[in-house]
């Protein structure tokens, strides 16, 4: 297969879990909005966006740096990916609790 193709088959999936990401995100609030009272559900989706606004800002520009730093030399795809696989989850649960910690402390 010819970059052409490659390119294609690669943007075939990046569309296909965006929608899945996207449709499993829409899925869950609307069976959480259908199961929680109106106050818990607005503390659920202020939580849910101060978490979402934090990673934004602790995730900054990793994607685009892995990608410019293993085109740059190919060398650094399996160490770099497998650091990064072994940071992001960490960090995400000390974000998660944190905003956790954010809504038990009441500064809703």
């Amino acid at each position: 297969m010819g970059p052409p193709g490659l390119f294609l088959t690669n943007y075939a999936f990046i569309l296909i879990a965006r929608v899945l990401r996207i449709s499993v995100g829409l899925l869950l609030l609307f069976g959480v909005a259908r199961y929680l009272p109106v106050v818990e559900f607005g503390d659920f989706l202020f939580v849910i966006n101060l978490a979402a606004s934090v990673m934004t800002i602790a995730f900054y520009g990793i994607g685009q740096a892995m990608v410019r730093d293993v085109s740059a030399d190919s060398t650094l795809e399996r160490p770099l990916s497998s650091e990064v696989t072994l940071c992001l989850p960490p960090l995400s649960c000390l974000l998660l609790s944190a905003s956790s910690w954010t809504y038990v402390a009441g500064y809703s």
